[in-house]
Parts: structure tokens; C-alpha cells; sequence
């Protein structure tokens, strides 16, 4: 595989309590400090921590992150659909608590992986592309956690998180991750690497695991043979582009309804693939007694749009709702809470927040997010929230705006339901606003801002202040040279237009 593992810098030992450090702002150089320490100095004992409560959950001996790419939420059955793609996940969900209006940071990979990784959004910790590099000041979860004394190790399935572009391996004691050629790998391999490394741990080191699986991603092509879903049929048997830029050729010419439900079928294979060993990784938790006591957090980076818009089979240009909707499935130590579903809208930058949290740990101050534990004790106590997302503009792959768009800019929405606003850069410097009201409108195809001035006007005022306040933070954005490896790499799975 690719460039394997990349091996962690040290740090000197220091003595802080996590009061101290975490609760009173954030300086990367402080919670570094205090981080290296906390194995020797104990900042996180088992069982307690400075913000543990009797009534919250067990504090957990190993953190687990999964990550489906480009994982429709309605495409699980946990979430109502038909099809049993996902068996693995539905046992999974009997332990946990299932989110029911979990967002995306962004429809792409880099920038959401980052913000699930950091607790802010792109704006601030810089990856605000997949080809972008997390910005120096930014304070990844595995930095936190390797300092606490856990073993942390990623594993991951495609050239859009390689750490020579985005900088994610930042605080990983191995970050095994794929070359340009060919970009990406099943989800077998990463399970394969991923259950070598765990069994390679002595058993009483705390685990940090982050485990990400790609096969959802276009090209939808599931190997044969180890699954055989019930959906399985003459549709694979079509002569259908499942190249990229063949695909792209393809789709100015549009695709008839059947075309699109092959592609659907495929699409929904791959899901049960990437299931497949996403089970097989908590079945080895559980053989290694490591499960019960595992904080679960399972969700996927953003969406995809199958059939909806005349672009399709695609993401990271738009954030429609099939895009920026994801899963959210938290099992926490000992299945507390099992079975509960919460309404309340949350967000990629609650991960960091809630794993901290569920150590006892008081996030920084500049993390953007909030931790879910006291939602779920108290789901009515929930805050409204309004939402931020973002992707990059492709004026080809948003042909039903009929406005014309400036490429390769920041696109942002602002959501409360039922009120969506997206903004769009123009080519003059003034933006294409669209209104959605998600109640009446829930596929998002009229735009209402000229139609209810007053919420566009507000909405748009508060997105303005967003963007405005994180680029004031002054966190650097570095877009990273590609090599002609790179670029064909990112090109093949549709990252680069």
C-alpha cells in the first residue's frame, strides 16, 4: 500500500491541569503543553476527569471514529431506507444513540475530515479544500489524545486526506494512507492494516482509532463475490461509464430514469461492502474486549446527489441537503443512552467537543463545536443553532442555478430549518443568494429570496458575520502544489475538475 505509516514527533513532558489550560482561551503551544503531560500527570484517570458527572456516561478507555465517504444518511435503514445496506451499522445503532439531523462542514472530503479532527470549521483550521493544508495554529484531536498517553493511529482509503496535502496526520503515532496510484483502496485493505495495528497493541494501551472507508465514492464498483445484496441484478450487466472523466462526458448528455437507478443499485452496493468490514472492525473490538468500554462515533464526511440535480452522482460544488446531510451514531461506554434518537441539529466540529468531553476534558475555547453528551441527557434543553457549510463552486456542476458563477470559490450556506440560505460567488463580485424554505420545499428547487426579502436579508447578514468572524481568527490558508501524481490522482475520483 501506498506511503503506509508515518511515525509521530515527541514533545517534552510538562504538568498542567486541564482546568487551567482548556477552559481559559486556546493557544496551540498551552494545550500542546498540557497534552504531552497528561499520562504522567494523570489529567484524564479512568473514570474521572474535570467535567465528569454521575449522570453521564461512562468515561471511555478507547475512542473509535469511523468514517463512510460520501455516505447519504437516507441511504441506511437505521434512517428508514428499504434497503438493508448496512446491517453492521443497524447493530451498531442498537447501542447507541442515533442523531437525526447531523450536517457536514463541507461536501468535501478534506475540509470535513479536518473539522471532525479539530472541532472548527474549514474557515478556521485552513483545509478549506482537498488540496489545502491544515493551518499550523490548528490543534488536532489525535495531538490531545497522544499526549494523554492513547495510542493513536488512522487509517485511511484515499489520496484526498494524504498528509503531504492536508496535513492530517498530525499527532497520529501511524498514519497509514494511499499513494496517487491509484488514489484510493478498498475498504478490505484499510480493515486488513487497521486490525494488524490494534492486534499489535499491548492490551492496556488506550486506543485512538480513526478508521475511514472510501468505496461509496464514485466509481461505484463493489468487488464481487463477497457480497451479494438483494438489489443485485440485471443492472450491473449495463454499459455504463465508471470512469470520472468518462462520467463527466456522460452527464451533458443526461441519463434516463433506469441509467440512474443502475447507478443507485451500484452506489448502495458499495455501501454494503464498506459495511461489510466496518462490522468486521467492531466484531474485533469486541474479541479484543476493547468494545464495551469504546466511545463509537460513526458518521460520514458529506453525501451524494444520485438523482436530484441535472449534475449528478457528484458532491463538493453545491451543498444541497443530499449532500450535506450525513449519519450521525454515537455508541457510548456501555450502551448508555442505547436507543435514543435526538431531533436536535448538530454538526462535524461537535466530534472533538464530545470526545473531550466524554474524558472529562472542558474543550477549548475556540472550538466551534459543542459536546452531544448533554443533549442526549437533556434533548430539550438544546440550543437553536444556526448551521454553517461550505464547497467550492463549479459553474458546469450547478447548471440549475441559470446565474453565472464564479469557479473555484467558496460557496456557504446558513441553515435553520426551515430556512436554508446559500450563497454562491457571482462573477462580479456580488453573489448568486438563494432561499430555501425546507418545510414546503424540501428537494430545494425554488428559490424564494425575492419572495421573502426580510429572512434572505437576515440570514444573509448573519452569514456575512460568520464569514467575516472566522477569517478574523487569521488562520492561514495553504493551498499545496500537486505533483502530476497528485493530479491525475484527484482528477480520477473527481476532486479536480
Amino acid at each position: 500500500m501506498g506511503d503506509h505509516a508515518i511515525p509521530a514527533s515527541t514533545g517534552k513532558r510538562h504538568s498542567a491541569k486541564c482546568e487551567d489550560i482548556l477552559s481559559k482561551g486556546f493557544s496551540r503551544r498551552d494545550v500542546l503543553k498540557w497534552a504531552v503531560a497528561g499520562a504522567a500527570a494523570g489529567a484524564i484517570p479512568m473514570g474521572a476527569g474535570c467535567g465528569s458527572s454521575e449522570a453521564g456516561p461512562p468515561v471511555p478507555k478507547h475512542i473509535i471514529l469511523i468514517s463512510m465517504d460520501t455516505l447519504r444518511r437516507d441511504h441506511l435503514p437505521v434512517y428508514g431506507y428499504s434497503r438493508n445496506t448496512a446491517p453492521g451499522v443497524s447493530m451498531l445503532a442498537e447501542s447507541s444513540v442515533i442523531f437525526d439531523n447531523a450536517l457536514a462542514a463541507a461536501s468535501n472530503t478534506a475540509p470535513s475530515h479536518a473539522s471532525m479532527l479539530t472541532g472548527v470549521h474549514p474557515l478556521t483550521h485552513g483545509v478549506k479544500s482537498n488540496w489545502a493544508m491544515l493551518s499550523p495554529d490548528a490543534v488536532t484531536l489525535a495531538e490531545i489524545l497522544r499526549g494523554q498517553g492513547f495510542a493513536a493511529g488512522a487509517f485511511v482509503s484515499c489520496i484526498a486526506l494524504h498528509s503531504n496535502i492536508t496535513g492530517l496526520d498530525r499527532g497520529f503515532d501511524v498514519y497509514r494512507q494511499v499513494g496517487p496510484a491509484p488514489g484510493h483502496c478498498r475498504a478490505r485493505e484499510t480493515f486488513l492494516d487497521a486490525s494488524a495495528w490494534l492486534n499489535a497493541l499491548k492490551n492496556k494501551r488506550r486506543v485512538f482509532l480513526f478508521f475511514h472507508v472510501f468505496d461509496p465514492h464514485f466509481p461505484y464498483s463493489a468487488p464481487g463475490g463477497e457480497i451479494r445484496p438483494e438489489w443485485e441484478g440485471s443492472s450491473r450487466k449495463r454499459d455504463l461509464p465508471l470512469d470520472y472523466p468518462a462520467m463527466r462526458a456522460r452527464m451533458k448528455r443526461g441519463f434516463s430514469q433506469d441509467e440512474i437507478q443502475a447507478y443507485t443499485d451500484w452506489y448502495d452496493e458499495e455501501i454494503r461492502y464498506a459495511d461489510l468490514y466496518i462490522e468486521r472492525l467492531l466484531q474485533t473490538l469486541r474479541d479484543k474486549g476493547m468494545f464495551d468500554d469504546s466511545l463509537v462515533i460513526f458518521l460520514s464526511d458529506h453525501g451524494e446527489t444520485l438523482g436530484e440535480r441535472p449534475w449528478m452522482f457528484d458532491h463538493g460544488s453545491k451543498v444541497y441537503e443530499e449532500q450535506i446531510r450525513i449519519p450521525l451514531v454515537i455508541k457510548f461506554p456501555g450502551a448508555w443512552k442505547k436507543g435514543t434518537r435526538i431531533a436536535a441539529p448538530v454538526h462535524h466540529v461537535d466530534v472533538t467537543p464530545t470526545v473531550l468531553d466524554a474524558l472529562g476534558l472542558q474543550p477549548p475555547e475556540i472550538m466551534e463545536g459543542v459536546p452531544l453528551a448533554p443533549m442526549v441527557q437533556k434533548p430539550e434543553a438544546a440550543a437553536e443553532r444556526f448551521m454553517f457549510c461550505m464547497a467550492q463552486s463549479d459553474p458546469e456542476r450547478t447548471s440549475e442555478l441559470k446565474q453565472p458563477i464564479a469557479p473555484g470559490k467558496p460557496v456557504f450556506c446558513i441553515r435553520r430549518p426551515p430556512h436554508k440560505l446559500v450563497m454562491y460567488p457571482g462573477e462580479k463580485a456580488r453573489p448568486v443568494v438563494c432561499l430555501h424554505d425546507l418545510s414546503s420545499d424540501p428537494k430545494e428547487m425554488n428559490n424564494t429570496a425575492q419572495v421573502q426579502p426580510a429572512i434572505a436579508g437576515d440570514l444573509k447578514r448573519r452569514l456575512d458575520a460568520w464569514i467575516n468572524a472566522s477569517l478574523s481568527k487569521g488562520r492561514k490558508y495553504e493551498t499545496v502544489p500537486l505533483s502530476p501524481e497528485m493530479d491525475r490522482a484527484l482528477r480520477s475520483l473527481g476532486y479536480i475538475g
